[in-house]
């Protein structure tokens, strides 16, 4: 098993004390409801089931009790998207609920979006940019939310799940700055190591400021889009070979 599955299974025992659940994204390419499946014969509880998206069943979030060692160690060899592991005081069908209502979040903007809180790759880097209050809010019932990678704890958490229909959870102006900030620059940081890897006589064309400065204009305009790597190439190899 690796070193970062270790680490999981060592913060789930330190978390004892809590009741433990698995939370399985099903649009994971590591098909992590198959392989529990193969490792365990417990029920898993389909999170939106009762609303809107109950057919869904290609996107479904599942909340199940926590398999056996074995499940981790498949999971292992596969990308941290799988899902994660909730550490609560509550019954599943309680933290179920909770996790069902924070489904969409409201946007400063007026605009709701969904939150794919069963993703730790999209969930976990916008809980690390939320305020205390914001994180009780959003994690509720939950001590801590654990991924292979890291663990989110929570600074206050309540003793009961959320009762309301989403969505009814707001992001902050900051909040949703300083997230946007970071996933801008993790963007830029990936981009360059790509370019490096892949391009590396445009990489190296120019000095380090100046190759950084460009990706990062390059960045803010595009996003993580498709269009990035292109428009990058295109206006880089009219300036290296003009």
């Amino acid at each position: 098993m690796g070193g970062q599955m270790k680490h999981l299974i060592e913060r789930i025992n330190q978390s004892a004390h809590y009741h433990q659940y698995i939370v399985l994204n099903s649009t994971s390419d590591a098909e992590p409801l198959r392989c529990y499946f193969s490792h365990s014969a417990a029920e898993v509880m389909p999170i939106w089931a009762g609303t809107e998206y109950a057919n869904w069943k290609d996107a479904m979030p599942y909340i199940a009790p926590l398999p056996d060692d074995s499940f981790f160690e498949e999971m292992a060899q596969q990308q941290n998207d799988w899902g994660l592991v909730v550490s609560t005081p509550l019954s599943i069908s309680e933290a179920k609920k909770h996790l069902c209502s924070i489904s969409q979040i409201w946007l400063p903007t007026g605009k709701h979006v969904f939150f794919r809180f069963f993703d730790p790759d999209a969930s976990f880097g916008i809980l690390n940019q939320l305020s205390d209050q914001e994180k009780s809010q959003l994690m509720g019932p939950f001590a801590a939310w654990h991924s292979q990678l890291e663990q989110v704890t929570n600074p206050a958490m309540t003793d009961q799940a959320s009762e309301k229909a989403f969505p009814w959870f707001e992001i902050s102006k900051a909040s949703l700055t300083r997230f946007q900030e970071k996933d801008s620059r993790t963007l830029e940081v990936n981009t360059l190591k790509w370019l490096k890897e892949q391009h590396a006589d445009l990489f190296f064309a120019f000095p380090p400021a100046i190759i950084t400065a460009k990706v990062n204009r390059l960045t803010r305009k595009y996003g993580q889009t498709p269009e990035l790597n292109k428009r990058l190439i295109e206006s880089l190899t009219r300036e290296v070979y003009r």
